[in-house]
């Protein structure tokens, strides 16, 4: 059956899963804040008019059905499709629909040398989130065309009943130990640019030499940075290089065997911003859905689901940390732009694609 380009984008994506064991609640841990969303009562009653919002972002469909109910209550009614990807395919996609006039997507998600680009070609609409000033980061369009509404890191992560005490990484280069030969996945440049981030960052320190090392190792490339996780908790590959802290909180929150090795030397964040597309098929809707990624509400959202966020006015889960406890590693973004082609070729050399 052929779908139209609307019904395919509601599907999850083929290749990007969210964690496949029992995980906590994703808002347990506090209750909603109340209060309206500032978008003003015409804007509304113009998006429950157009009925739903479809948004392309990488968060997990378990903490989708949450805040698609959180939403749905603020708005009157309004309706949240989410199309699950990789930061990497989230920009493949909007380039393709871009290239070829389609209108499909209402509000994007993604790092911030996506979204330099998307707005250098004209692909978004100037809109200032109320909330997103109150907890404002170096990251933000200083013109409001985007802002951080949430962080993932990646890092090492490992199965606890089958990675002990000595034994657990203190360093990424832990992972290039001959021992851990067949037991290590990674996700792909190819697919995540946090992963691509990332993996620029450890071969800026420790050289090309260090994925030939991998490389070695058996080191299985699979896809988003959901899935060294899923490896990790599975017991299939131990010791996962790219997991998100998100989706190891949530797994072990939930009694799963999963941990995080905190590398002595970092972690890469990803910083999360939203922007709506500029030919938006529901663009009132999509003001809606922005106001409400700021708002307080989602924002204690996003922190029980182990992300981390820019709003310092949240309740953490057990175990989770802020940004501002976490050793960070990133490169700078017209640094990213320029090295991440050729890395990707480079890759692909050595892995295949």
């Amino acid at each position: 059956m052929v779908r139209s380009p609307r019904a395919a984008a509601r599907a999850t994506s083929s290749g990007s899963t969210a964690p496949v064991a029992t995980a906590a609640p994703a808002a347990a841990a506090s209750p909603a804040v109340g209060g309206p969303l500032p978008t003003g009562p015409a804007v509304l009653e113009a998006a429950r008019k157009e009925g739903s919002v479809l948004y392309y972002t990488s968060i997990d469909l378990q903490y989708h059905a949450t805040v698609a109910k959180a939403f749905a209550e603020k708005t009157g009614g309004v309706k949240l499709e989410l199309q699950r990807l990789a930061s990497g395919e989230t920009y493949n996609r909007i380039m393709r629909e871009y290239q070829s006039s389609l209108k499909t997507a209402d509000v994007i998600e993604g790092i911030f040398s996506q979204f330099a680009e998307y707005k250098q070609k004209g692909m978004l609409t100037l809109y200032k989130p109320a909330e997103a000033a109150k907890h404002a980061t170096k990251f933000d369009d200083p013109e409001g065309y985007y802002a951080v509404q949430r962080g993932s890191v990646y890092t090492l992560v490992y199965n606890t009943k089958l990675v002990t005490g000595a034994d657990i990484p203190k360093s990424w280069r832990d992972a290039a130990d001959p021992k851990w030969k067949g037991k290590i996945s990674i996700c792909s440049p190819l697919v995540s640019a946090g992963c691509l981030e990332q993996l620029l960052v450890l071969t800026d320190l420790y050289g090309w030499q260090y994925l030939e090392k991998l490389k070695a190792n058996d080191v299985l490339v699979v896809g988003s940075a959901v899935e060294p996780v899923n490896k990790a908790n599975a017991g299939e590959r131990p010791l996962g290089i790219g997991g998100v802290t998100s989706n190891v909180g949530q797994l072990a929150a939930g009694g799963n065997p999963v941990a995080i090795a905190w590398p002595e030397e970092g972690n890469v964040a990803a910083v999360l911003g939203a922007g709506i597309v500029s030919n938006a098929p529901h663009p009132n809707a999509a003001k809606a859905l922005i106001d409400f990624l700021h708002s307080p509400e989602n924002q204690q959202l996003q922190a029980d689901a182990y992300f981390q966020v820019p709003s310092s006015n949240v309740k953490l889960p057990p175990g989770a940390k802020t940004l501002a406890e976490i050793k960070l590693l990133n490169i700078p973004e017209e640094r990213f732009n320029k090295e991440n082609a050729a890395f990707k070729e480079k890759w692909k050399d050595l892995f295949g694609g």
